[in-house]
């Protein structure tokens, strides 16, 4: 017995250091099994089977934009459910025009976007761009396509690295960010800060105003010059001092960036060509 004493002192003590790993793997686990079905449900339902990934990155060509964009009788509901969020609606985006989107809460104004996207494939119907169905050609068309969200994800990494989301460093154009970020309205900001372009952010840009981050998404969405550029509810979050001043920046393009601004806020989209109001599975336009 006393000659196991030692052996059972090391396990002992090797248990105890293993514990907080343990512990930690525990965590990890629930984590996974937490989120499995969500991840499932995306797999399940997400059709990327046209959309080769490498091919997507390695593609630099456009698809032609010089009319219009077209969704022809679209008819879509979400899977396993019985209410179509739009029965044969119908929406016409002209090159270079501003359109504002409306409508109430759960009336499908992200729901239309995604179509628009290609993230999800209507039931019935087709997205046009100049007369070409976009899954024809769908790496093209995602080329041709600025998005800015609500919430814009950052890194923790530089302001550079951030406006050339997904771009190796030894490619990224110093140029081009300096011309999106005075689109932008962020040009005289950045030089202003003692590091410039190589000012480190923080975790999802904590070291940036709330304001700042979306001007920072706006020029990344122009780094790459697409020809639309999708605004979802991307100023909702923001007070209306900072708004304001944000609308001044995506008024700045217009006419020469085609445009869709989804708002909840009536002001926000005062300025647009054309006002769309998403309501009852249609898509109506909005006469003065």
């Amino acid at each position: 017995m006393a000659k196991m004493l030692p052996l059972l002192g090391a396990f002992a003590v090797a248990a105890v250091r293993l514990m907080p790993s343990i512990n930690r793997i525990s965590t990890h686990l629930s984590t996974i099994a937490y989120y499995e079905p969500s991840l499932n449900f995306v797999c399940d339902h997400l059709n990327i089977a046209s959309l080769n990934a490498a091919e997507l990155h390695e593609s630099k060509e456009t698809m032609t934009f010089k009319d219009k964009i077209c969704l022809n009788d679209i008819t879509y509901a979400y899977p396993n459910t019985e209410r179509k969020i739009f029965d044969h609606a119908d929406m016409e985006i002209p090159a270079g025009s501003s359109v504002g989107v409306i409508g109430s809460s759960g009336a499908g104004k992200t729901t239309i976007i995604d179509v628009l996207l290609g993230l999800l494939v209507p039931e019935e119907g087709k997205i046009l761009c100049d007369g070409v169905d976009i899954r024809e050609r769908y790496a093209a068309w995602l080329h041709n396509i600025g998005y800015i969200a609500q919430n814009i994800y950052m890194l923790d990494n530089t302001i550079r690295a951030n406006v050339a989301f997904g771009v190796d460093e030894d490619e990224i154009k110093e140029d081009r960010i300096w011309e999106v970020l005075q689109e932008a309205q962020m040009a005289d900001y950045i030089r202003s800060l003692p590091e410039g372009l190589d000012t480190i952010i923080g975790d999802r840009g904590v070291r940036l105003s709330g304001g700042q981050r979306q001007r920072i998404g706006i020029a990344r969405a122009l780094y790459h010059d697409p020809e639309l550029l999708v605004f979802d509810e991307a100023t909702s979050a923001l007070d209306n001092e900072t708004e304001a001043a944000i609308m001044e920046a995506i008024n700045s393009l217009k006419g020469r960036k085609t445009m869709v601004i989804i708002a909840h806020r009536l002001k926000t989209i005062e300025n647009c060509d054309i006002l769309y109001k998403v309501e009852h599975g249609k898509i109506e336009k909005v006469t003065e």
